[in-house]
């Protein structure tokens, strides 16, 4: 892997170099602080940015949400409790979003058109429409047309998820545009692909259909899925994957956490039961027994893949891409043959993508019991969205949570004592992340209208995404 910790220096060396060959008089310009980078510097700041945060507090909870993890101790006891308030997802927010990707993947763009090169643009655009899209999963409105203006707007206002999602949209069609025509090439930084804009233009039609899918309740758009489906990874070898290091400035957030709170979040052991039940043999990859309580973390075990500093994470999988095949073309009347034909693709794609022999007793019989459909539509439909839940553990937590609360699949039983001290009402499967408490307390007004939009700003309130 390209070392991430690397970058960083790198980029304050250039911020020392090019500051100290400033003009003396130039007594206005800070010399400490970096005014230009190279696009091939904040490349890596924009991808490592958002991998991280596919490992971090919102995917964790979510994962505790759809009872595939489970809190032991700390913070994650009450998560698992459904009792999230207001500071719960604050630093992601914060420091993660705004200005971390989404800041970072405009400042890149900005830079990028101002150069011309078009490469840079779109990777820009596509980040920062995977980070918009997974935050309004989360949070429903969010502000985006009038974030990011300095002092113009220090109080912007909350755009509504539809608009978000036509955004995200939006923003991946000029991402592909943008890498077809590939101007000023790629001048190194991308730790992905090493500047294969062809392969990004794949992923962008990938985040498309995930992105569509999202919204499926509202309108069934599964034939412009499919098309997308056509147009992105042709097989596993063209996802976009990141691979972490192993030193504990550039591990997998998952791993970090396991690490630094140490079995305060385990391995949900109904969820291992659900996997022993059906002899799945996906569960020696996901978690240990260490005879009282199932791990997901365990100091130097190279087995639990998605557990480890080093662990390669997709931004979307090919095995993603398939469950979505499978269900788009349930959704259009295709026959069982061709639905079964992408359902098994994207079951054996997650044996591959957690380093199962294909070829194994084990997975060639789990793959032959669970890659037909059969009864009803919503027999069907049932089975593959149970298929894609315990193929997204581990790395695509917040995608099997958007998968729930757009089909109801799989069927949770809501945790005891589920309403969480009034936070949410009728104590059901958690639907959204309450607004983070620096909102509150900063921008109040705009807060207090997004909620009133979304039926209130408590856990239970449905967004218009998932209604």
């Amino acid at each position: 892997m390209r070392n991430i910790l690397f970058m960083l220096l790198a980029l304050l060396m250039v911020a020392f170099s090019t500051s100290s060959c400033e003009d003396l008089t130039e007594v206005n310009e800070d010399p400490t602080r970096l005014s230009d980078a190279d696009l091939s510097l904040m490349a890596p700041i924009v991808q490592a940015g958002h991998y991280r945060n596919e490992g971090s507090n919102p995917t964790r909870v979510a994962g505790i949400v759809m009872q595939q993890l489970t809190g032991f101790d700390a913070q994650q006891l009450a998560y698992a409790a459904n009792v999230i308030g207001e500071d719960a997802m604050d630093n992601y927010w914060r420091t993660g979003l705004y200005a971390g990707t989404m800041k970072d993947a405009i400042v890149m763009i900005d830079k990028a058109v101002e150069d011309g090169n078009t490469f840079y643009e779109g990777l820009g655009k596509l980040f920062l429409a995977a980070a918009m899209g997974d935050a309004t999963s989360y949070f429903g409105d969010i502000p985006y047309s009038e974030a990011f203006q300095g002092t113009e707007f220090l109080k912007p206002s909350y755009d509504a998820q539809e608009s978000i999602y036509a955004e995200v949209q939006s923003l991946l069609d000029e991402a592909i545009v943008a890498f077809n025509a590939d101007k000023g090439g790629h001048v190194g930084g991308d730790l992905v692909f090493g500047g294969d804009a062809a392969l990004w233009v794949k992923t962008a039609n990938a985040l498309k259909a995930r992105y569509l899918m999202q919204t499926q309740k509202r309108q069934d758009r599964s034939a412009e899925v499919l098309t997308l489906i056509d147009a992105a990874m042709a097989s596993s070898a063209e996802q976009a994957t990141f691979v972490f290091g192993t030193a504990e400035t550039e591990n997998w957030t998952l791993a970090k956490f396991g690490r630094e709170r140490t079995n305060t979040l385990t391995f949900n052991e109904g969820f291992a039961q659900r996997l022993e039940d059906n002899a799945d043999p996906r569960l020696t990859k996901y978690a240990i027994f260490d005879g009282t309580n199932w791990l997901y973390w365990e100091l130097g075990n190279p087995d639990l893949v998605w557990g480890r500093d080093d662990a390669a994470i997709p931004l979307v999988s090919y095995a993603e891409l398939m469950f979505l095949k499978a269900e788009a073309l349930l959704r259009t009347g295709a026959a069982d043959a061709d639905v079964n034909e992408a359902l098994t693709a994207a079951i054996t794609a997650s044996m591959e993508l957690v380093e199962l022999d294909l070829m194994s007793a084990e997975v060639m019989d789990y793959i032959a019991a669970n890659g037909q459909v059969s009864g009803s539509f919503d027999e069907k439909l049932e089975q593959i969205i149970n298929e894609a839940y315990v193929a997204y553990y581990g790395h695509n937590f917040h995608q099997a949570w958007a998968n729930q609360r757009r089909t109801g699949y799989p069927v949770l039983t809501p945790v005891p004592g589920g309403e969480a001290d009034g936070l949410n009402p009728g104590g059901g499967i958690v639907q959204r992340y309450l607004y983070p408490v620096s909102e509150t307390q900063t921008n109040r007004e705009n807060v207090d209208a997004a909620r009133a939009r979304q039926g209130g700003g408590l856990l239970n309130a449905t967004l218009w995404a998932f209604e």
